[in-house]
């Protein structure tokens, strides 16, 4: 989980993904909603 606000937080979130996605894991990818509820993406 991280601040999706947070530049650095996000470049360091969208590297993890690549490496692990480029593993052979499943990944799953959850955005928080505005009323505080979560969304599956991927």
């Amino acid at each position: 989980m991280f601040d999706g606000n947070d530049q650095e937080a996000l470049q360091e979130a969208r590297q993890r993904w690549m490496e692990v996605k480029n593993s052979d894991h499943e990944l799953t990818y959850w955005a928080q909603t505005d009323n505080g509820g979560w969304d599956r993406k991927a």
